[in-house]
């Protein structure tokens, strides 16, 4: 009993790990050098462990990165907010897991 209830407790603090937020687009640009694209947020990201945390930073090597995109220019050209979950870092910013437009 007690294993299961340490089990359950590791894999719970491991999945809160990712910090879930939401947040205001101010702008949304692209690196022409290496393809990466940026939101710019509103909001600071305090809570990472990236070295800046003004914007969230789309990794081109990694699937739906170009979706996230959209959604992120969506968002700020609509004036709606973004939940996002912060799943590391790319190039010293917070990188998301998932994102998605709301309110």
């Amino acid at each position: 009993m007690f294993k299961k209830f340490f089990f359950l407790s590791a894999l719970l603090s491991a999945t809160s790990a990712n910090a879930y937020h939401v947040v205001t687009p101010t702008g949304a640009g692209c690196d022409t050098e290496d393809g990466t694209c940026y939101i710019l947020i509103k909001e600071t990201l305090s809570d990472t462990n990236c070295q800046a945390s003004n914007q969230v930073r789309l990794n081109p090597n990694k699937p739906g990165s170009e979706g996230q995109y959209s959604a992120g220019l969506a968002a700020f050209m609509a004036g709606k907010r973004l939940v996002v979950e912060i799943k590391g870092c790319h190039q010293n910013h917070p990188a998301p897991a998932y994102l998605y437009v709301t309110d």
